[in-house]
């Protein structure tokens, strides 16, 4: 503990001795820093010497929790926060994550994010990876998310039946590897992708698709196409004949 606040300290690191609040995540307070809560050094924080935190918020409060971040990760305007015994969030090795929230409320959650995966919620608007009540996000390796988007395992709040009976139970996410989720989607509890979806702009998702490779979109999501005819990349093709340009003249 004592070697890794000594790096955070030369790493522009501010640490403070009193906790952060939900609201405070939504708050400029770190001026291009790292800001680090006395009690989150407490917890079993392993950060890689060789991954880039910038404009980063860090709490873990509670007793047992587990906070790692692998070699090559890139963090910036990232907010991490766990409030709750045995929690565990994991980023893996060459993620490049922006403009993103890791949630943990109550004890016993974990978000994984496997390695690869990107996310640009620097400038879409923010994504939320957000857990409570004993529950697992999943996310696999080289997956895309855009900006404002929301993955969570639960609702916040109660709906009951007409006995008081809570029915609105929080229940596990995982999306599997190299799946695309376009901006403003919300990928809810019980949700699973299979390899290779694509999710489509304004999406919400809160049930399993388990077709390869399948385009969804539309609230409630549907499959839009399918049978493993599809695939994506991150990169933007130029694959234009002469006539797609339309005699465009310089």
């Amino acid at each position: 503990m004592k070697n890794l606040k000594q790096r955070l300290l030369k790493n522009n690191c501010n640490i403070i001795n009193r906790d952060l609040r939900i609201t405070d995540l939504n708050k400029n307070l770190t001026n291009g820093n790292i800001l680090v809560t006395e009690e989150s050094l407490l917890a079993k924080l392993k950060i890689s010497e060789k991954a880039y935190l910038k404009d980063v918020k860090i709490m873990v409060k509670g007793k047992n929790s587990i906070l790692e971040i692998e070699e090559n990760v890139q963090l910036e305007n990232c907010n991490i926060y766990m409030n709750g015994d045995y929690n565990t969030i994991i980023i893996k090795k060459n993620c490049k994550i922006r403009g993103t929230y890791f949630i943990c409320v109550d004890d016993g959650n974990t978000i994984i994010i496997d390695e690869n995966t990107t996310t640009s919620g620097e400038f879409w608007g923010n994504v939320y990876f957000h857990t409570s009540e004993q529950t697992k996000i999943e996310i696999g390796k080289d997956c895309m998310f855009s900006g404002n988007i929301v993955v969570r395992t639960n609702d916040g709040h109660s709906i009951i039946d007409s006995l008081g009976n809570r029915i609105n139970l929080s229940k596990d996410i995982k999306i599997e590897n190299h799946v695309w989720v376009g901006m403003n989607s919300m990928i809810l509890k019980n949700a699973h992708l299979v390899t290779g979806c694509i999710v489509g702009a304004n999406t919400t998702v809160t049930k399993k698709f388990t077709t390869p490779y399948t385009i969804i979109a539309g609230n409630p999501a549907k499959e839009i196409k399918k049978d493993c005819e599809y695939d994506w990349k991150r990169e933007r093709m130029q694959s234009f004949s002469e006539k797609d340009y339309r005699n465009y003249e310089l």
